[in-house]
């Protein structure tokens, strides 16, 4: 059986021969299809001034189930890392509103902001053709009751992402699984954290290994 992708300009880029793909049909929502990628047509498709190219897939279809004209939602997997420690992109998109204040600043804040397409993540790019980014962890230091928690800023040097969470290659300050790190912050109308509302600890989500999506035991995927 053979799948026909439709790959935005902007990923095709990414895209060989012989990579491993997984995909799903409407048909058998809860299972995975699995197949390779066969060929990458130089052909492309403009609608609505939207470029795209197809790829062609191959797949097995031992038990029958895939029909044609089914529609697939596809995933190529073009690079993978077992065991990464990794935080989710929402962390790189945080600023501290207090970080003047009472966040202790990185070893160095000068870095390009590249805007990278497709993703908002506020990623730069450091010298050494490396991506690094700032995030920023809980403090150790005990708060009185109502008292939002200090933050310190470490900042990373980040590896390949699947969009909902990105890997750490290296930090400047040292980051363990269980580490609570920011992720976002409700304000009340005062411009204070409120204390009872529902998301107002900006430490929603923590370090941690694997990768792939939510629940993790997979591997960062882009």
């Amino acid at each position: 059986m053979e799948v026909q992708a439709n790959v935005d300009e902007a990923d095709i880029g990414q895209v060989k021969q012989g990579e491993d793909v997984s995909f799903t049909v409407d048909a058998f929502s809860g299972e995975k299809f699995h197949g390779i990628v066969k060929l990458v047509r130089l052909n492309p498709v403009i609608q609505s001034n939207v470029v795209t190219y197809t790829v062609i897939i191959s797949a097995q279809n031992k038990e029958e189930k895939l029909f044609p004209g089914m529609t697939a939602t596809v995933t190529i997997t073009n690079s993978a890392v077992q065991d990464a420690l990794r935080v989710p992109t929402a962390a790189t998109r945080f600023t501290s509103p207090s970080a003047d204040n009472n966040a202790t600043p990185p070893s160095s804040r000068t870095h390009d902001t590249t805007k990278i397409k497709g993703d908002s993540s506020r990623i730069g790019r450091s010298r050494g053709n490396s991506n690094s980014a700032i995030i920023y962890r809980r403090s150790n230091k005990p708060v009185k009751s109502g008292e939002m928690p200090e933050l310190e800023a470490v900042k990373i040097k980040t590896g390949i992402s699947d969009g909902m969470f990105i890997e750490i290659l290296s930090s400047d300050s040292p980051l363990n699984p269980g580490d609570s790190i920011a992720v976002g912050m409700i304000m009340s109308s005062n411009k204070t954290p409120a204390a009872n509302a529902p998301g107002a600890n900006p430490f929603g989500t923590q370090p941690r290994p694997g990768g792939g999506g939510p629940g993790g035991g997979g591997a960062p995927r882009r």
